[in-house]
């Protein structure tokens, strides 16, 4: 009976020792936490050259009397004789920026008084734009986004004009020119709706708080498409108007824009 009770104790005492071992085996120690990191936003850059086929809308005012012209973009590419053009568009996290430069010169001459007398013009004019935005609402990839902007915008108009004239074996020559420039400091604001993951309209609007010129503003909608991921074309259309006494000059056209993205 003795043998039977010490095997028994034996057996429980084994048991016991193996429900610890499992018991051990069973525990699962937790996993270390890891802390994520942010990863750092990255610049976004596009660069590219722009079409701006705009006509020309002129108001002279002379006293009392107001001289009106106004010249199509056809009228003023027969007398093109040079020009460059381009924009640049950036994004930072919800910061971005953009930026345009045009430069055109229009060039002509004359003869007059059966061929005995020339006169020539030329005009130069210079436009340069930036602006500074804060995405507010949405992003690059929402369906509707704004951001409010602050910027600049540099114009410069330079006119020159000669006239000779041969009487008599003498020549008479005369020139004259005129030349203005004027930097205005701009607020407005872009908006963005997105139709398909490569389509939006855009819209742009600024005008004058401060700066040279009497008054200026501009507006522009354009359709944006992005052909590839390094490739996005945009066609629309922009109004520009200066007023910068005696005269003011308002710009209209269709704008074609292709951005090269790195």
């Amino acid at each position: 009976m003795r043998a039977i009770t010490l095997i028994v104790m034996l057996a429980s005492t084994a048991h016991a020792d193996d429900t610890e071992e499992t018991e051990e085996e069973d525990v699962v120690e937790p996993e270390p936490e890891v802390t994520r990191v942010a990863k750092p936003r990255k610049w976004s850059v596009e660069i590219g050259p722009s079409v701006w086929a705009a006509s020309v809308a002129t108001t002279l005012e002379l006293g009392p009397v107001e001289i009106h012209r106004h010249v199509s973009f056809a009228q003023i590419a027969q007398y093109l004789d040079g020009g460059l053009s381009g924009a640049l568009e950036a994004r930072y996290g919800r910061f971005t920026t953009s930026g345009s430069f045009q430069f055109g010169r229009l060039a002509t001459s004359k003869e007059i008084a059966d061929g005995m007398g020339e006169v020539a013009g030329s005009l130069t004019t210079i436009l340069v734009e930036g602006a500074v935005g804060y995405t507010v609402l949405g992003g690059p990839d929402a369906r509707i986004s704004l951001e409010p902007r602050v910027g600049f915008r540099y114009n410069s108009l330079d006119l020159e004009g000669t006239g000779m004239l041969g009487i008599g074996g003498t020549t008479v020559s005369a020139e004259g020119g005129f030349h203005r420039t004027g930097t205005d400091y701009l607020v407005g604001a872009r908006g963005r709706m997105r139709l398909h993951s490569r389509v939006a309209i855009v819209a742009t609007g600024d005008t004058r708080i401060a700066g040279d010129s009497y008054s200026t503003w501009s507006i522009a909608g354009e359709l944006r498409v992005r052909a590839a991921r390094w490739l996005t074309v945009s066609a629309g259309w922009r109004v520009l108007e200066t007023e910068q006494t005696p005269m003011t000059v308002r710009r209209n056209g269709p704008q074609l824009v292709v951005l090269v993205g790195f």
